[in-house]
């Protein structure tokens, strides 16, 4: 019985990676061929990020701190959160996957017409050779870490077809710090019937 058990969650663990590669393959697909939409709704930032604390909190190694890192006030934006969350989504996994020790934290700030979010944390960095191939696609800089190496090249066609950009910062050993910019719109402190 132990042993099916352990067959069984191999199977399942197995399937979810052939999956996630399907669905990176067909989202790539569409970004490039032009069929991407977006569908902006309500966003409430600080629920959304909090949201994402809790799901990840369980997936960060032992000993490693998570934390979110988001404003007191209350900000309300016109987005599409799927997509945010396919960007965030994969920062904070191979922040997940590549941090042994240390801390990952992750936030936002309203900047430029529009919302920075970022994903920092203290795990194996990049070195200066790789840098220039991050967001390429099929780039693994890992060939031992799960992972097709589409997650990062998604996150850039989705910011580049929403106006936006991606960057990051890195140093080997010492870790890295992945960012977002996207313009959105924002809604006023009537509607959110906030005193001003």
């Amino acid at each position: 019985p132990e042993d099916k058990k352990q067959f069984g969650q191999l199977i399942l663990q197995n399937n979810d990676i052939l999956l996630n590669l399907i669905n990176d393959l067909l989202d790539l697909s569409k970004i490039e061929a032009g069929y991407i939409e977006f569908n902006p709704i309500e966003v409430d930032l600080n629920n959304f990020f909090t949201d994402l604390y809790a799901m990840f909190s369980l997936r960060v190694n032992p000993g490693v701190e998570l934390s979110c890192e988001i404003p007191d006030n209350r900000r309300i934006i016109i987005m599409d959160p799927k997509k945010l969350q396919q960007i965030l989504n994969n920062y904070l996994s191979n922040a997940a996957k590549f941090t042994q020790k240390g801390s990952i934290r992750f936030g936002y700030k309203i900047q430029d017409n529009g919302v920075y979010f970022y994903v920092s944390d203290t795990g194996i960095g990049i070195s200066e050779k790789n840098k220039k191939n991050v967001f390429a696609r099929f780039q693994k800089l890992d060939s031992y870490a799960q992972g097709t190496g589409l997650g990062l090249s998604i996150c850039k066609a989705i910011a580049d077809a929403a106006h936006g950009k991606v960057g990051f910062n890195s140093e080997k050993g010492k870790g890295s710090t992945f960012w977002a910019w996207l313009p959105c719109e924002f809604q006023t402190k009537e509607k959110l019937n906030i005193n001003a």
